[in-house]
């Protein structure tokens, strides 16, 4: 039996509901179930704590002006909100995704090597240190109760997944030390991110209290070259780790990436474009201040949903090819960071009866062991789990944007960027700097892959009253005429 998972709770013992009502600080009776939990409210602000430390916090939404921070408003106001009905599902958690990243971290703690970590310790195997941080990463989200980020929480989460007296903190520690080798810029960067999630010093990082601190921030700021961080692949995880640090994206990150995009819209790490590689990216851009309706963030959507399979699961590289869980989860976080909520279908240009959510594909695949399947089930599942959770990566997020076509039916295949049809407006985006981080503005313009105009209430009722003040106009015509 594997050990009991500190702050998560226990498969079996239904630990999304108690989770659930942990972050509701109600008591539950009859195993009724809350539908609309709170991760966080849009726009996603972070609140300045110990070593610089960004944490998440439930603002009051709403225009701001550059500099400006919204008041922080209290976050049972905010649940009772959600109770009653006022917040769209998209803006809280799942319970069933939450019951499966709840068994996929029993499946962690299964498989946890007795060094604490999910690697070798050889510095010669390609693997030495590959997939830990990824797992803590997911632990860290799946270790959350309350409706705010909990740094005490995370860190416990980490620490109470152990094998053998070691938890993956013990691993990281001796890998940010040089176990597998000096780490590189991408694995520094996520082990910025996952520090500062635990409320760990990044720039003094030694979690296992060994008394050898090493600088990641350091070692992040001497790899940022040209703004590339190395690779297409690493850059997104230091505009991650640039964000959880307190600082904005380097402008030169951004100008970089956007440079790196395909006719096709996808990114790529040099064998084609990818899922992975494109959803990241457009976490990273949004990140940077990059509008959600930009030219280079619809057609990069677009490109995203070319790789959609039918089974709601997304392909590595290729349409028609096996649905991926890592890269499934990746592309949740690269749709999520644009605004769109994945269980809507308006995003992938697929008639809303035909469509299958990547949420309901990663449940429907997932293990009785709370695997996944894959070249590493444990990646595939630390990157599912992420996908699943998204309550601390993406670390900014678009507002929210409906779905609400202009039509029923199916409202056609994604778009390219050739396609006119799918060009965002033009102009300014209106994009403000909020507490040094980026509030990107609300509702582009049109569907990123169908090109459709979104239709609003308000713009129901301006349509029926031209129609009436037009026939209002012909009768009174007529009448003068007679």
């Amino acid at each position: 039996m594997p050990p009991r998972i500190s702050g998560v709770g226990e498969a079996g013992e239904s630990p999304a509901l108690t989770r659930s009502c942990n972050r509701l600080e109600r008591q539950c009776s009859g195993g009724s179930q809350e539908t609309h939990l709170v991760h966080r409210v849009r726009p996603v602000i972070r609140q300045r704590s110990a070593f610089g430390r960004r944490h998440r916090a439930l603002v009051e939404p709403g225009p701001t002006e550059v500099g400006d921070v919204p008041s922080i408003v209290h976050s049972r106001a905010v649940q009772r909100a959600r109770l009653c009905g006022l917040v769209s599902a998209a803006e809280c958690g799942i319970p069933e995704n939450e019951a499966s990243a709840d068994a996929a971290v029993s499946y962690f703690a299964a498989t946890q090597l007795p060094s604490g970590g999910w690697d070798t310790s050889d510095p010669a195997d390609f693997s030495c240190g590959f997939s830990t941080v990824d797992v803590a990463l997911a632990i860290v989200q799946a270790g959350q109760t309350g409706p705010s980020w909990s740094a005490t929480e995370a860190d416990a989460a980490v620490a109470g997944v152990s094998t053998g007296g070691n938890s993956a903190w013990d691993y990281l520690d001796e890998q940010a030390e040089g176990l597998c080798g000096t780490p590189s810029v991408g694995k520094a960067a996520q082990m910025i991110i996952l520090a500062v999630a635990a409320d760990h010093d990044p720039a003094a990082f030694d979690p296992a209290g060994d008394g050898t601190p090493v600088d990641l921030v350091a070692m992040l700021d001497a790899g940022i070259g040209n703004g590339s961080y190395g690779s297409i692949y690493t850059a997104p995880y230091a505009a991650g780790a640039n964000i959880a640090l307190g600082r904005s994206v380097p402008a030169t990150t951004v100008e970089w990436l956007l440079a790196q995009q395909n006719p096709d819209g996808g990114f790529e790490t040099g064998f084609g474009a990818d899922s992975d590689s494109t959803a990241l990216t457009v976490v990273a851009l949004v990140a940077g201040g990059v509008s959600p309706s930009s030219d280079a963030i619809q057609n990069a959507l677009g490109f995203l949903a070319s790789l959609r399979n039918d089974d709601g699961g997304f392909t590595s590289f290729a349409p028609g090819d096996p649905s991926s869980p890592n890269s499934t989860g990746l592309v949740i976080l690269g749709v999520t960071a644009a605004g769109y909520d994945v269980n809507e279908a308006c995003w992938s240009g697929v008639a809303e009866s035909d469509y299958v959510s990547p949420d309901q594909y990663l449940r429907s695949t997932q293990a009785a062991d709370g695997s996944w399947s894959g070249f590493s089930p444990v990646f595939a599942g630390a990157q599912a789990v992420q996908g699943l959770l998204r309550s601390y990566i993406p670390s900014v997020v678009g507002p929210a944007i409906p779905c609400e076509l202009t039509g029923p039916g199916d409202p056609g295949p994604p778009g390219g960027p050739d396609d006119p049809a799918d060009d965002p407006p033009t102009g300014d985006p209106g994009e403000t700097q909020v507490g040094g981080e980026t509030e990107v503005p609300a509702t582009p313009a049109t569907l990123p892959a169908t090109g459709l105009a979104p239709v609003t209430t308000g713009g129901l009722v301006a349509a029926a009253l031209l129609i009436l003040l037009g026939t209002v106009t012909v009768l009174t015509s007529r009448r003068v005429r007679i």
